[in-house]
């Protein structure tokens, strides 16, 4: 497939600030002139904002690394047993720590990890070098990030800006497009069912590119946080949307035709601009009753005013970042400060990769301390990385496999590259040329595929490229290209040790982890805490989507996807309320959440006929004492009474 514009131009940007690092590191007489050019592979970003993060995280995670291995080296000058070991640890903890934070910062722990190991591990022996060895790479590091940082901004520098408002198009119409589902009666449908799922994994993903969006100086503050302002509208909108559609199921034939029509109305008058819900006589609920049908209709038509007032605010900020329209001065107000969707931390996945990491690194260390063997530091180097860079991914194992294949080609190309093109470059130009060769096509292959710029880095890390170009030993590079292969396929089997791969185990866990919080709440709940669940609840919803889409996720297992978040919301709307509730609703109400926590701790989530029974009595009682329609505690028990226990579709029957 022939590449665009876009992809050789950042070839093309590649290339010169490559060519640029070259000279200056030769310049400046640094001792490995190709660690300046492997960094501008690494760093080099279609991107302005990409370039930039990447560039402020390799130089602190570099430059950390190299003071902590001085630091390991003065304390373990005479033991370094001790020195390997240690420096070890804290690898394992880096990459472990990279995991738990989902933002460009995790770039900068990899790099501590893997700095550490080139400059404290691979020394161990020469503990007399360490210092140049560390200023070296700094320095080298600091000379590919300054090239990349002046060729980005001189040619053709691209902001995130364009991406965030194309993204803000799609993901709105999107959102639209379900509501009208919910409100016109079809989200039952299986098309619908997958708009779904992939409207929630795109709509977390924006916290991803909000983070890079930081780093963008072409991006301001505002749009910054309209885009998070929009974000977080949507997150709120997702439940609600499942919500009303079980409120409809729920209700007798004859209301829930009313009630469909009132919805399709309010549909009209949306589409038509007018955005309140004034309502004739024919709108109105028979309130007051008492019944489970009166409670249902009032609380749904209170659940549809929150989510008209959620999307007139959603679809004005958008209208305010992709077409300039201006915004109301209160609404503005709402949006300054607004902090970022919070990507969870996953402790479970950090514990394994350092596990992993650990026992790789022991039986990789070992092998080295134990024959000597001069391949051993790059061998375990690389085992790390195939586990700090690639074991949090679900299919890992392959993800590794694709790593390793590609260090074989990267060796391959370094072979080509070392024995075959630089011995024919007499002076620079020729040099450029043959570097021309090698960065353009492969640049811009990497404009598409992250994978490219592994192959370009690991070839150029293993050309021996100095001031005067010495090829390395043939039978020195064939022991390099098997150090490198039985490191990857250490890490494999480490990690396939530790960890279980693939999508389905992952549902499962995050199902366990749906469980734990729910029985937390159930216990205690505040605004803070029940937010904090909230967030992990669609980062985990939103986790989910993203895994049932690649693996063609079944509607079944769809429309499961946001039942733990409304069972979380309407028990821990349920323990709030309680706060300032005694007598018998909170008797009731307390024995109704230690059935629930009883129920969580069961492998299935079985809601049967004995907790049916005290969800009603509980809701019969707050009924009838609650002040108004919007009473918390009812409205808690409600959205209880409507997850455990949807409504059953109507089976026709055949004579």
């Amino acid at each position: 497939m022939p590449f665009g514009r876009a992809q050789w131009l950042f070839a093309a940007k590649l290339f010169v600030a490559a060519m640029m690092a070259y000279a200056l590191s030769v310049h400046l007489a640094l001792p490995q002139s190709y660690w300046s050019v492997v960094t501008c592979c690494v760093v080099m970003n279609p991107t302005t904002g990409g370039v930039q993060s990447k560039a402020v995280y390799r130089f602190i995670g570099t430059l950390s690394a190299g003071l902590c291995a001085l630091i390991l080296a003065g304390l373990f000058n005479t033991a370094p047993l001790l020195l390997i070991a240690f420096a070890g640890f804290l690898a394992c903890t880096a990459f472990a720590w990279a995991v738990l934070d989902r933002t460009p910062r995790a770039y900068g722990f990899q790099l501590y990890g893997v700095t550490l190991l080139l400059v404290a591990v691979a020394s161990v022996d020469h503990p007399e070098l360490m210092f140049d060895t560390a200023i070296a790479r700094v320095l080298e590091i600091g000379v590919g990030i300054f090239c990349c940082w002046i060729v980005d901004s001189a040619i053709a520098p691209r902001s995130l800006g364009p991406a965030l408002h194309q993204r803000v198009g799609v993901w709105l119409p999107r959102m639209h497009t379900w509501m009208e589902d919910v409100f016109l009666g079809r989200s039952a449908m299986a098309a619908t069912v997958h708009d779904q799922q992939r409207s929630i994994a795109d709509v977390t993903s924006l916290s991803l590119l909000v983070s890079q969006l930081r780093y963008d100086p072409m991006v301001s503050q505002w749009e910054r946080e309209c885009a998070v302002a929009i974000q977080h509208r949507l997150l709120r909108l997702m439940p609600m949307f499942s919500s009303i559609q079980d409120h409809v199921d729920s209700l007798e034939p004859e209301r829930r035709a009313r009630v469909q029509a009132w919805l399709a109305r309010a549909w009209r008058r949306l589409e038509a601009g007018n955005l309140g819900l004034a309502e004739d006589s024919s709108d109105r609920s028979v309130a007051g009753d008492g019944d489970w049908q009166a409670l249902v209709e009032s609380n749904l038509r209170g659940v549809v005013k929150d989510v008209l007032q959620l999307w007139n605010q959603t679809r004005r900020l958008g209208q305010a970042l992709t077409q300039s329209h201006r915004v109301d001065p209160a609404l503005i107000e709402q949006v300054r400060g607004t902090t970022e969707f919070p990507l969870q931390p996953d402790f479970y996945m950090a514990g394994r990769v350092f596990l992993a990491s650990a026992l790789a690194y022991g039986a990789l260390a070992t092998l080295w301390w134990t024959t000597g063997w001069v391949q051993g530091p790059n061998a375990t180097l690389l085992g790390m990385v195939a586990i700090g860079f690639f074991g949090h991914l679900d299919q890992a194992g392959k993800a590794i496999g694709e790593f390793g294949k590609f260090s074989v080609l990267a060796m391959l190309l370094a072979a080509v590259i070392s024995y075959g093109l630089l011995p024919l470059a007499q002076d620079f130009p020729s040099l450029a040329l043959v570097f021309a060769l090698v960065i353009l096509p492969l640049g811009a292959w990497a404009a598409v595929n992250p994978l490219a710029v592994l192959l370009l880095g690991m070839a150029f890390s293993n050309i021996n490229l100095q001031a005067r170009y010495t090829p390395w030993d043939f039978g020195f590079f064939l022991d390099s290209t098997s150090g490198i292969l039985l490191g990857i396929l250490t890490g494999y089997f480490c990690l396939v040790t530790i960890r279980h791969m693939g999508p389905a185990h992952l549902r499962e866990r995050f199902v366990k982890l749906e469980k734990r919080d729910i029985a937390s709440l159930a216990q205690r709940a505040d605004a803070q805490s029940l937010g904090q669940y909230v967030n992990r609840a669609l980062d985990r919803a939103a986790g989910m989507a993203i895994r049932m889409t690649a693996d063609g996720g079944s509607q079944d297992r769809s429309s499961r996807m946001l039942f733990w978040l409304r069972l979380g919301i309407a028990v821990g709307t349920i323990r709030r309320a309680l706060a300032g509730v005694g007598g018998q609703r909170r008797r009731l109400c307390e024995d109704l959440l230690g059935r629930i926590r009883e129920e969580l701790a069961r492998d299935v989530l079985e809601a049967g006929p004995e907790l049916a029974r005290v969800v009603d009595a509980s809701l019969a009682v707050a009924a009838r004492r609650a002040e108004s329609s919007s009473d918390a505690l009812v409205r808690g028990l409600i959205g209880l009474k409507l997850t455990l226990f949807p409504p059953q579709p109507e089976k026709e029957i055949q004579p």
